[in-house]
């Protein structure tokens, strides 16, 4: 039977979740045959290749292994895969039963056509998080959504790296990755893809929303604290930034001015308020302003 969709999973560290991961496509809504999975191991750890080989030496799915590929990972993979249909994403997500049948509809069977469709990433908790962790964590991985059916992603949302489907031919005929954006891409690992969303719109390409193409973030205990919360918000507000940098139009000192304003309500909060007031209000605040930092801080680096 042929392939009609190529699972890119991207192999960095997360031993924690890798076989959750395989498992995952094991139980889909999807004949097995249809697709493939091909992994590219970006990290070396030798428990993770232990359990990338029993799955592979299983027999029970279609399994590629990239080996020792330093130059041209995307290039290759998209060469090697059978899929008419790319689904890129990562070990540190696993897919919910339904994901590969979402995406071979959002390809086939809706209207307008569609050529790149992002996912929903929903973040699970390894303990019960109280319920502020829990709100702010989801906050950074929403999108926007005008309805519950296919619709064309907002330009201010951000396309996360582990979540993304896209026509072969689509790269194969029109976009293709130089070295140094691979090596880029790889670099921030599963974050936002703003080179090859760039790269799509330079096109006059389309990027759609699709919320039931859905994969699950696992989110350890370890990462269930404020300061990561407001890494994650500096880290998004820079990504964002590079998604937009060619329409913000901002000056040079439109942009000191909110780096320096949103430091100095960080600081002041996070020492006069928070101490006495740790509530939702004011960590979401502090949220923002971090988002806002990292936002200003990408436009004068790049500026």
């Amino acid at each position: 039977m042929k392939i009609d969709i190529s699972v890119v999973l991207f192999c960095f560290s997360a031993d924690h979740i890798l076989t959750k991961c395989l498992n995952s496509y094991l139980v889909q809504n999807y004949p097995v045959s249809r697709f493939e999975i091909i992994i590219v191991p970006i990290s070396n750890r030798s428990e993770s290749r232990k359990v990338i080989d029993s799955y592979f030496y299983s027999g029970h799915i279609n399994i590629k292994i990239i080996h020792n590929i330093k130059n041209n990972i995307f290039n290759h993979v998209i060469n090697i895969a059978s899929g008419k249909i790319i689904f890129f994403t990562c070990d540190f997500v696993y897919a919910d039963k339904s994901l590969l049948e979402h995406i071979y509809n959002a390809f086939t069977k809706t209207l307008p056509v569609t050529d790149f469709v992002v996912g929903k990433t929903l973040p699970v908790f390894e303990i019960k998080p109280k319920q502020l962790f829990s709100e702010q964590s989801k906050l950074l991985f929403g999108i926007q959504e005008k309805s519950s059916g296919l619709h064309i992603l907002n330009k201010n949302d951000i396309a996360f790296f582990l979540n993304i489907a896209f026509r072969k031919n689509l790269v194969f005929n029109k976009i293709y990755f130089e070295t140094t954006e691979q090596n880029l891409f790889l670099k921030y690992r599963f974050s936002e893809v703003h080179l090859f969303r760039k790269k799509i719109e330079s096109k006059n390409k389309k990027i759609y929303y699709c919320p039931n193409m859905i994969v699950y973030y696992l989110i350890q205990k370890k990462d269930l604290s404020i300061f990561n919360i407001f890494l994650l918000s500096l880290k998004k507000g820079m990504f964002t930034a590079l998604l937009n940098k060619q329409s913000t139009g901002k000056s040079l000192f439109h942009n000191i001015d909110v780096l320096l304003f949103s430091f100095l309500k960080v600081t002041y909060r996070i020492l006069f308020i928070l101490p006495f007031k740790f509530n939702k209000s004011n960590i979401e605040i502090i949220r923002i302003n971090f988002y806002r930092m990292g936002h200003a801080l990408t436009n004068l680096i790049t500026f």
